[in-house]
């Protein structure tokens, strides 16, 4: 069973709130991945790198035994990477994260008028399931705009991880797990939606924030997607074996 742990996971394994042995049950036959959203987030860090470096590098050899997925064509492959590798390509491109960062956080946009314009109750929204989130933000759209919630994604990109990261974006607008308001709270939700695109072609996708695994439930049905979301408690307690995620590509 594959299973991918969400950064917040990696860090307190690292920081020991959580024993890297929890993890480690021979019985649920678990296998753990790595992907290079977990190593853009340590990348962001501005102190103590190095340090934090080893410990990540650590838990990526120690948790997944360096195994890394990727995106490949319409699929997600893996291979055994060494971490260090990915650094060093991600630095290479340092200029064209640099400039996303911006991008992200200076996205402005008038919120309260489209939010009338829309019709949306953002203080009932959190009290639907993902596919009545989906329902009710269809019809929000489809009656003021003219156009279906999925054509409207649908144009964001061709690919997967680009209308995740605009699916995650639209609810986070409309007050679904509204992510709390910080300079880095942009950022952090493309994190987010970064590492639920990776974890699609996994059976679990574990993360302590409930923002991100509910915006993440509402991604995996509208993209009808198998991966189960679950907090690190529900998955220490976890006992069903799910199907087999199709998606991923060995």
């Amino acid at each position: 069973m594959r299973v991918y742990l969400d950064n917040n996971i990696f860090v307190s394994i690292e920081d020991k709130e959580i024993s890297l042995d929890v993890f480690k049950n021979n019985d649920k036959n678990y296998s753990y991945v790595y992907s290079y959203a977990h190593i853009q987030e340590l990348m962001e860090a501005q102190k103590d790198f190095d340090e934090l470096k080893r410990k990540r590098l650590k838990t990526i050899l120690d948790l997944t035994n360096n195994t890394y997925i990727y995106p490949d064509n319409d699929q997600i492959s893996s291979k055994t990477e060494n971490p260090e590798k990915v650094i060093l390509t991600l630095k290479m491109f340092s200029g064209l994260m640099d400039m996303t960062r911006k991008a992200v956080n200076n996205y402005n946009i008038d919120r309260a008028r489209l939010m009338s314009l829309l019709g949306i109750d953002e203080k009932r929204i959190n009290n639907y399931t993902p596919t009545e989130v989906i329902e009710y933000i269809d019809k929000a759209i489809s009656k003021r705009l003219l156009i279906g919630f999925n054509n409207l994604i649908d144009l964001s990109g061709i690919s997967l991880r680009e209308r995740i990261s605009t699916l995650f974006n639209l609810l986070d607008f409309v007050g679904f797990w509204k992510d709390k308001k910080t300079e880095r709270s942009n950022l952090a939700r493309m994190y987010d939606s970064s590492h639920t695109y990776f974890s699609s072609c996994c059976d679990l996708f574990v993360s302590n924030d409930h923002r991100a695994r509910n915006k993440a439930k509402v991604a995996y049905v509208f993209y009808k997607i198998d991966t189960k979301v679950l907090s690190l408690e529900e998955f220490l307690k976890y006992e069903i074996k799910p199907a087999h995620n199709t998606r991923y590509s060995q």
